[in-house]
């Protein structure tokens, strides 16, 4: 964190959070995190569905959708921690 803010192009403001806040968002957030999973799954799905022509034009295979699918849902992990 230093050295970003040591780097930073423009002031940098820091701000502390009450913990009351944070806890208000932190139970939003775990409370869409079901549905968050669903749609990427839905996605996912919709993306196998399209199958591998899709995938061919993207020049994506479909190993790596799965790999970015877990991406996504460690991002979630990681933001409702």
């Amino acid at each position: 964190m230093r050295l970003a803010l040591k780097h930073a192009r423009d002031n940098v403001r820091r701000r502390v959070l009450a913990t009351e806040v944070m806890d208000k968002y932190r139970k939003i957030i775990e409370q869409m995190e079901p549905r968050i999973r669903q749609i990427f799954d839905e996605e996912y799905s919709e993306k196998q569905v399209r199958g591998g022509a899709a995938s061919a034009e993207d020049g994506v295979a479909p190993a790596e959708l799965r790999q970015r699918k877990t991406d996504r849902a460690s991002c979630i992990a990681a933001a409702a921690s």
